[in-house]
């Protein structure tokens, strides 16, 4: 993904693309600029797909610039020290807005927003960030109210249903909430690789290690105990056996 910087302080272009570079390698920066008119010139003649731009500048303010696109083609991340800009940025439809000193944390749920939204848009996987999208690596996005998951669907270990919520336990022992029911989810997991053994209940058959006859269970590799209703049974036995 196409990534420019345009910031009148070299130490912050230097910072940003040392962080860049080692937590969100998904970017590939092809250029930075410190003079906002030739930043302004390269994005009227290439093709870019995101631009960290920086608000208060010599010559042009960041907001001045992108005002000169009517429907910029690029998503725009600004970075300044100044907060009080935060409503105007807002008005210009800026992806996100991140503050000097710059957050590791919050650069990254930056840029994973931005691959939601870039997702969402192109039309990969389906039209809105409140469902489970497939991206180029066949990662699972799932849009959070505080955070963007991008999650190996390979690293779920199963999810259980919460009344009107669903938790996704992973291989490392972290869960994740979310709103959606267990039936949205099985519709978005392919059947070879998850299945749904009881009501409340979506299991990896990757990490099933044994069935348990007595208690009509399996037995996942981390000791966890998944109910088997008796009319999935069989289902699941000629998939395990498969």
């Amino acid at each position: 993904m196409r990534t420019v910087i345009i910031d009148d302080e070299p130490n912050s272009i230097s910072l940003l693309t040392t962080l860049i570079s080692k937590y969100c390698r998904r970017l590939e920066i092809v250029a930075t600029f410190t003079d906002p008119r030739e930043g302004l010139d390269y994005l009227r003649s290439h093709d870019v797909d995101l631009v960290f731009l920086d608000i208060q500048m010599p010559h042009m303010t960041g907001l001045e610039l992108l005002k000169k696109f009517s429907t910029p083609q690029f998503n725009v991340i600004f970075v300044t020290a100044y907060d009080e800009y935060a409503i105007d940025a807002i008005k210009l439809a800026a992806l996100d807005y991140l503050l000097k000193p710059i957050d590791t944390d919050s650069l990254v749920e930056a840029v994973d927003k931005f691959q939601a939204h870039r997702a969402a848009k192109s039309g990969a996987g389906h039209a809105t960030a409140n469902k489970i999208e497939s991206n180029q690596r066949n990662l699972l996005i799932i849009q959070l109210q505080e955070k963007t998951l991008f999650l190996d669907p390979t690293e779920i270990c199963y999810l259980k249903a919460d009344s009107n919520y669903t938790v996704i336990n992973m291989k490392d022992g972290q869960t994740y909430t979310t709103s959606k029911t267990v039936k949205h989810f099985q519709t978005q997991l392919e059947d070879n690789l998850f299945f749904r053994s009881h009501q409340s209940y979506l299991v990896n058959i990757t990490y099933i290690q044994e069935y348990i006859k007595m208690d009509n269970s399996v037995r996942l590799k981390n000791g966890t105990l998944i109910p088997v209703s008796k009319n999935k049974k069989d289902e699941l036995l000629k998939v395990l056996v498969a």
